[in-house]
């Protein structure tokens, strides 16, 4: 059975790769390679007279090759087994060949420019080497001709699993600057991320937490989670991207208990098999489930703030009358807040109420500004909503008034 002791309790990242039904494990300082069918847990090391790199922090799987970078000694430099053979590490064998191991300084792509901090694998002839700074890409094996290409120095790539793919085969990753960006396999970086968000960002202490990007396929867009580094952490909020809106939300957990400190996609054969699962703080494994109405026995507390929509010209405002909106049928109200403002960063209270699910007729309103939010929520247990659609009726109201 799997060993408590297998890897370092106290590591602050630990890499993994799945190559030919086994999983492979970094800590830092050690190499696992876990087998499923005999459920061990063994070293990892040569078979071969080659010895393998030590203390790498990253690790993937590419080509058939287990590659391995950022070791202690040598934060540039990226090591690759033998194709077909993740315990063979000989560099230098009686006779050359295209399958053997290779390593960086001992390759014409050679070592990466910048210091290494995330591999991602793109396809069988695409891997992208995400530096500090930088962004490079290696095309084709490298004991083929392979050759390391800068992709942009604009940014750099956050640590570890900060990228994901989308069923295209588009990359999304954490820049260093605090961005999130879009490239695709054989282009350059576009940034997604806009101002709003960019700001929350740039503010995490990448020192404390690292960032994790999963894609969710039946959300069709990418989670951006805040993990702590070694054990658990507390509560923090972390963020949804829709692909389909091109827009950006926040999430945040009720209990520090599922608070998530790893994600990975389970992909199996069954089209429901495709899940995002979540190791939390309480060491369970939980599954992102778009039909749960309570987050492991808490309220799924839900809040959208909706606005400014504001007059055309800054001077005048426009006068709320009516409201209506219509629910998703079968599930559950919500309650509402108005507000109005005479400028887009001051909100005044001045209307509440409840929806229930499907059609809600028109309600009556008095609202002016030249501002308007609504904020939609939910914070019962076992109960979940959603928007159909929203409609106001508003007039012009003249130049806008001076309020003490």
């Amino acid at each position: 059975s799997v060993s408590t002791g297998a890897l370092n309790a106290h590591a602050p990242y630990v890499s993994t790769a799945t190559l030919y039904n086994k999983v492979y494990f970094t800590d830092g300082l050690t190499y696992k390679v876990y087998d499923p069918e005999l459920d061990t847990v063994e070293e990892l090391s040569s078979a071969k007279s080659g010895k393998i790199p030590q203390r790498a922090r990253l690790m993937a799987a590419w080509r058939g090759r287990l590659v391995l970078a950022r070791t202690a000694d040598d934060s540039h430099n990226w090591y690759m087994s033998a194709i077909g053979e993740p315990d063979n590490w000989d560099l230098f064998p009686p006779v050359l060949k295209a399958t053997q191991a290779v390593a960086g300084n001992a390759a014409p792509a050679g070592k990466s420019q910048d210091i290494i901090n995330a591999l991602a694998p793109i396809n069988d002839d695409l891997l992208v080497i995400g530096g500090d700074r930088t962004i490079s890409r290696l095309t084709g094996d490298p004991m083929l001709g392979g050759q390391i290409d800068l992709v942009s120095d604009s940014t750099g790539m956050g640590f570890g699993a900060s990228w994901c793919k989308d069923p295209l085969g588009n990359l999304y990753f954490f820049g260093t600057e605090g961005g999130v960006y879009t490239m695709p396999p054989n282009g350059v970086p576009q940034k997604i991320s806009s101002t709003s968000i960019d700001r929350k960002l740039r503010n995490i202490d990448t020192s404390v937490r690292r960032i994790e990007l999963v894609w969710n396929a039946y959300d069709n867009g990418i989670h951006l989670f805040q993990m702590p580094y070694g054990g658990a952490g507390g509560i923090v909020e972390f963020y949804f991207w829709e692909a389909s809106t091109n827009s950006w939300w926040q999430d945040e957990v009720a209990s520090s208990d599922v608070m998530p400190t790893a994600a990975t996609v389970y992909d199996g054969f069954d089209s429901n098999d495709k899940r995002v699962l979540l190791g939390g703080n309480d060491g369970y494994l939980r599954v992102w489930d778009q039909d749960a109405v309570n987050d492991d026995g808490h309220a799924v507390r839900s809040n959208v703030l909706i606005g400014p929509v504001g007059a055309q010209e800054l001077e005048t405002e426009v006068r709320i009358t009516r409201f209506m909106a219509t629910l998703a049928s079968e599930q559950n109200g919500i309650s509402y807040q108005l507000y109005v403002g005479d400028n887009p960063e001051d909100k005044n209270l001045v209307s509440t109420g409840g929806l229930t699910s499907g059609a809600n007729g028109f309600s009556t309103l008095r609202a002016r500004g030249n501002n308007v939010w609504i904020r939609l929520k939910n914070n019962a247990l076992n109960e979940r909503w959603a928007m159909e659609k929203m409609s106001f009726v508003a007039y012009p109201a003249g130049r806008r008034r001076v309020r003490s």
